[in-house]
Protein backbone atom coordinates (compact mmCIF):
# COMPACT_ATOMS: atom_id res chain seq x y z
CA UNK A 1 0.00 0.00 0.00
CA UNK A 2 2.72 2.43 0.93
CA UNK A 3 4.53 1.78 -2.36
CA UNK A 4 1.37 2.48 -4.40
CA UNK A 5 0.74 5.70 -2.50
CA UNK A 6 4.35 6.74 -3.05
CA UNK A 7 4.15 6.12 -6.81
CA UNK A 8 0.84 7.99 -7.05
CA UNK A 9 2.27 10.95 -5.16
CA UNK A 10 5.42 10.94 -7.30
CA UNK A 11 3.34 10.91 -10.50
CA UNK A 12 1.05 13.68 -9.21
CA UNK A 13 4.05 15.80 -8.19
CA UNK A 14 5.66 15.32 -11.62
CA UNK A 15 2.43 16.20 -13.45
CA UNK A 16 1.91 19.27 -11.28
CA UNK A 17 5.47 20.41 -12.02
CA UNK A 18 4.98 19.82 -15.78
CA UNK A 19 1.69 21.75 -15.67
CA UNK A 20 3.30 24.66 -13.87
CA UNK A 21 6.06 24.68 -16.51
CA UNK A 22 3.46 24.69 -19.30
CA UNK A 23 4.39 21.21 -20.50
CA UNK A 24 1.05 19.41 -20.09
CA UNK A 25 -2.14 19.34 -18.06
CA UNK A 26 -2.29 17.31 -14.83
CA UNK A 27 -4.83 14.87 -16.30
CA UNK A 28 -2.91 14.27 -19.53
CA UNK A 29 -0.57 11.40 -20.22
CA UNK A 30 2.66 12.69 -21.78
CA UNK A 31 3.03 11.52 -25.41
CA UNK A 32 6.21 9.63 -24.52
CA UNK A 33 4.14 7.42 -22.17
CA UNK A 34 1.33 6.63 -24.62
CA UNK A 35 1.35 3.05 -25.87
CA UNK A 36 1.90 2.16 -29.51
CA UNK A 37 -0.72 -0.13 -31.01
CA UNK A 38 -0.39 -2.61 -33.89
CA UNK A 39 -2.36 -1.83 -37.04
CA UNK A 40 -2.31 -2.63 -40.74
CA UNK A 41 -2.20 -6.45 -40.72
CA UNK A 42 -3.69 -7.97 -43.86
CA UNK A 43 -6.75 -10.19 -43.74
CA UNK A 44 -8.98 -11.69 -46.38
CA UNK A 45 -12.58 -10.53 -46.53
CA UNK A 46 -15.24 -12.03 -48.76
CA UNK A 47 -18.24 -9.83 -49.55
CA UNK A 48 -20.96 -9.60 -52.16
CA UNK A 49 -20.44 -6.79 -54.64
CA UNK A 50 -23.40 -5.29 -56.48
CA UNK A 51 -22.93 -3.91 -59.96
CA UNK A 52 -23.83 -0.28 -60.45
CA UNK A 53 -25.03 1.11 -63.75
CA UNK A 54 -22.96 4.21 -64.63
CA UNK A 55 -25.78 5.51 -66.87
CA UNK A 56 -28.19 5.42 -63.91
CA UNK A 57 -25.73 7.51 -61.89
CA UNK A 58 -25.37 10.05 -64.71
CA UNK A 59 -29.15 10.37 -65.17
CA UNK A 60 -29.59 10.85 -61.41
CA UNK A 61 -26.93 13.56 -61.26
CA UNK A 62 -28.19 15.28 -64.40
CA UNK A 63 -31.62 15.50 -62.75
CA UNK A 64 -30.71 16.31 -59.11
CA UNK A 65 -27.26 17.90 -59.50
CA UNK A 66 -24.17 16.94 -57.52
CA UNK A 67 -25.09 18.60 -54.23
CA UNK A 68 -26.07 16.46 -51.26
CA UNK A 69 -29.82 15.86 -51.18
CA UNK A 70 -29.71 16.02 -47.37
CA UNK A 71 -27.21 18.67 -46.20
CA UNK A 72 -26.70 20.50 -49.54
CA UNK A 73 -22.91 20.09 -49.49
CA UNK A 74 -21.52 20.68 -52.98
CA UNK A 75 -17.96 19.40 -53.21
CA UNK A 76 -17.23 21.56 -56.26
CA UNK A 77 -18.31 24.74 -54.46
CA UNK A 78 -16.34 23.71 -51.35
CA UNK A 79 -13.15 22.24 -52.87
CA UNK A 80 -13.11 23.77 -56.32
CA UNK A 81 -11.93 21.70 -59.26
CA UNK A 82 -10.77 18.86 -56.98
CA UNK A 83 -14.30 18.28 -55.71
CA UNK A 84 -16.19 18.98 -58.93
CA UNK A 85 -18.80 16.26 -59.55
CA UNK A 86 -17.82 14.21 -56.49
CA UNK A 87 -20.84 12.76 -54.68
CA UNK A 88 -22.20 9.38 -53.61
CA UNK A 89 -25.40 8.08 -55.15
CA UNK A 90 -27.75 6.45 -52.65
CA UNK A 91 -30.21 3.70 -53.57
CA UNK A 92 -33.52 4.35 -51.83
CA UNK A 93 -34.06 0.59 -51.96
CA UNK A 94 -30.81 -1.08 -50.81
CA UNK A 95 -29.41 -3.49 -53.39
CA UNK A 96 -28.70 -5.98 -50.62
CA UNK A 97 -32.47 -6.34 -50.06
CA UNK A 98 -33.28 -6.82 -53.74
CA UNK A 99 -31.40 -10.10 -54.02
CA UNK A 100 -31.19 -10.08 -57.82
CA UNK A 101 -30.85 -7.79 -60.79
CA UNK A 102 -33.81 -5.43 -61.16
CA UNK A 103 -34.98 -2.50 -63.24
CA UNK A 104 -33.95 0.79 -61.69
CA UNK A 105 -35.53 4.19 -62.28
CA UNK A 106 -32.57 6.57 -61.81
CA UNK A 107 -34.74 9.57 -60.88
CA UNK A 108 -37.22 7.64 -58.73
CA UNK A 109 -34.75 5.25 -57.06
CA UNK A 110 -31.50 7.21 -56.59
CA UNK A 111 -30.43 10.37 -54.75
CA UNK A 112 -27.07 12.18 -54.56
CA UNK A 113 -25.78 12.32 -50.98
CA UNK A 114 -22.41 13.27 -49.50
CA UNK A 115 -20.33 10.48 -47.91
CA UNK A 116 -21.14 11.62 -44.35
CA UNK A 117 -24.89 11.69 -44.92
CA UNK A 118 -24.66 8.38 -46.81
CA UNK A 119 -22.95 6.78 -43.82
CA UNK A 120 -25.60 8.17 -41.44
CA UNK A 121 -28.43 6.80 -43.63
CA UNK A 122 -26.93 3.32 -43.29
CA UNK A 123 -25.85 3.60 -39.65
CA UNK A 124 -29.08 2.40 -37.96
CA UNK A 125 -30.01 -1.30 -38.25
CA UNK A 126 -32.93 -0.29 -40.44
CA UNK A 127 -32.05 2.06 -43.29
CA UNK A 128 -32.97 5.63 -42.39
CA UNK A 129 -35.01 7.63 -44.89
CA UNK A 130 -33.62 10.79 -46.43
CA UNK A 131 -36.51 12.75 -44.91
CA UNK A 132 -35.78 11.42 -41.40
CA UNK A 133 -32.09 12.27 -41.68
CA UNK A 134 -32.96 15.79 -42.88
CA UNK A 135 -35.06 16.20 -39.71
CA UNK A 136 -32.19 14.96 -37.52
CA UNK A 137 -29.83 17.40 -39.21
CA UNK A 138 -32.32 20.25 -38.95
CA UNK A 139 -32.73 19.58 -35.21
CA UNK A 140 -28.98 19.49 -34.61
CA UNK A 141 -28.46 22.71 -36.58
CA UNK A 142 -31.19 24.35 -34.49
CA UNK A 143 -29.38 23.29 -31.29
CA UNK A 144 -26.08 24.75 -32.57
CA UNK A 145 -27.80 27.95 -33.64
CA UNK A 146 -29.42 28.37 -30.21
CA UNK A 147 -26.13 27.64 -28.46
CA UNK A 148 -24.33 30.20 -30.67
CA UNK A 149 -26.97 32.83 -29.92
CA UNK A 150 -26.42 32.33 -26.18
CA UNK A 151 -22.68 32.96 -26.61
CA UNK A 152 -23.22 36.36 -28.27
Amino acid sequence: MKLTFGLAKELKDRQTKEFENGQSYPDEIPPSELPTLPEGAKRTVVVNGYERNPRARRICLDHYGSGCNICALDFGATYGELGEGYIHVHHLRPLSTVGEEYELGPIADLRPVCPNCHAMLHRPKELMSIEDLREVLKGERRKWSEASAKLK
